[in-house]
C-alpha cells in the first residue's frame, strides 16, 4: 500500500472515530461523515474497483455520504463507482443507491406558490 493511501486510511479512521463519538444525527456527526466520504472518495480515485482498498473505499464513500444525510452525493458517487466494479461491489453499491432513493422520497416537496408580476410599459 502506498504512503498516500495509508495516510488517507489513517485520516478515515480518525474521522470515523470522531463521528462515532458525536451525538447521533448531530451536525457534528454529519460533518464528520462528510469528511469520511470525501477521504474515501480520494482513496477510490487512487485505486481500482477490483482492488480490496478500492472496493472498500467506494462502498465506504457512499455509506458515509448516506450517514451524513447527503443522499444526492451518495447517488452521484454510485453512478461513477459502478463503472468497472466487480459484481459483488456493484450489488452493494446498487443497494446503497436504493437507500439513497428512499431517503430522497422522504423529503417533503416545497410549497411553491405563483408570484404575480406585471411589467411596466417602457
Amino acid at each position: 500500500m502506498n504512503d498516500e493511501i495509508q495516510d488517507l486510511n489513517s485520516r478515515v479512521s480518525e474521522a470515523i472515530f470522531f463521528a462515532g463519538r458525536s451525538a447521533p444525527d448531530s451536525q457534528e456527526a454529519q460533518d464528520a461523515y462528510r469528511r469520511v466520504s470525501a477521504l474515501e472518495e480520494q482513496i477510490a480515485r487512487l485505486t481500482t474497483p477490483t482492488d480490496v482498498d478500492g472496493a472498500v473505499a467506494r462502498v465506504g464513500a457512499v455509506s458515509a455520504a448516506l450517514r451524513a444525510g447527503d443522499w444526492l452525493r451518495a447517488s452521484r458517487l454510485v453512478e461513477g463507482f459502478l463503472v468497472g466494479a466487480p459484481d459483488d461491489v456493484a450489488a452493494e453499491l446498487r443497494e446503497l443507491n436504493r437507500e439513497a432513493d428512499e431517503s430522497a422520497r422522504l423529503i417533503d416537496e416545497p410549497d411553491v406558490k405563483p408570484v404575480r408580476y406585471e411589467l411596466a410599459a417602457a
